[in-house]
């Protein structure tokens, strides 16, 4: 762990409802459930706290139980770092190469908390045992990972094929809809989130970013508030 600034060990018995109501966890025999619980770790981090650096505590399967973090990488100069993903309460990240003599990610990404965050890890092992040997966890993983590739080719699409003012309206567009509140015809991501950060969700320079949320907000598309980040409904129509 890097930046955590609580760490508890978690048994069989109380808190931990995030683990208890995961469909992986779910699908788990009686026995290989309480196996899970007792090797289970509850950590807390602050925003801007890194839950592991790149080439560091690899090795350990998370799951996020409240909040949000960044899973991301940097350039091979060191100098810019782009987001793969923003993961939310619920998701699962980490080392999740499961196979034997499958090399696991080689440590170049990282993992930021982007709010207060609580998360739940097990080392990748424990996880793997548990997982292969209950043949609904092991295909309800599947469906999870497979819905996660599908999510990485399609921001691969969108890196190849499209120009920095669509990705950033399909990032803004993504993420209102995962963790946005609904007001009023918008949807209000209740965050301070800067033109940087935005930059690296969407793979371009910050100057780009800032361009393209300059015309943006000329079009009442999108505003910041004290609220956090406005996003018109209508934003998803300027795709079609």
């Amino acid at each position: 762990m890097c930046g955590g600034w609580e760490e508890e060990l978690y048994g069989s018995t109380g808190g931990g409802m995030e683990i208890q109501e995961h469909s992986i966890f779910r699908a788990l025999s009686a026995e290989r459930q309480d196996e899970l619980l007792r090797a289970a770790r509850m950590l807390r981090f602050r925003k801007g706290d890194l839950i592991y650096p790149p080439g560091g505590d690899f090795g350990r399967v998370y799951l996020l139980g409240e909040g949000e973090a960044m899973i991301g990488t940097y350039s091979p100069s060191g100098t810019r770092r782009m987001v793969l993903m923003v993961v939310t309460a619920g998701d699962l990240f980490g080392d999740l190469s499961f196979a034997q003599g499958l090399a696991a990610n080689e440590g170049d990404t990282f993992a930021e908390s982007l709010t207060d965050t609580r998360a739940y890890c097990v080392s990748t092992p424990v996880f793997a045992q548990c997982v292969r040997e209950e043949k609904e966890a092991l295909v309800t993983l599947l469906a999870y990972l497979t819905r996660r590739l599908y999510r990485s080719e399609s921001k691969l699409s969108e890196l190849a094929f499209c120009g920095v003012g669509e990705r950033l309206v399909r990032e803004l567009v993504r993420w209102g809809k995962e963790v946005g509140q609904v007001s009023k015809g918008t949807l209000v991501i209740g965050k301070a989130v800067t033109h940087e950060q935005l930059a690296a969700m969407v793979g371009a320079s910050r100057e780009a970013v800032t361009e393209a949320l300059h015309d943006l907000a000329k079009k009442g598309l999108v505003t910041a508030s004290r609220r956090g980040l406005v996003i018109a409904e209508r934003l998803s129509e300027t795709l079609n």
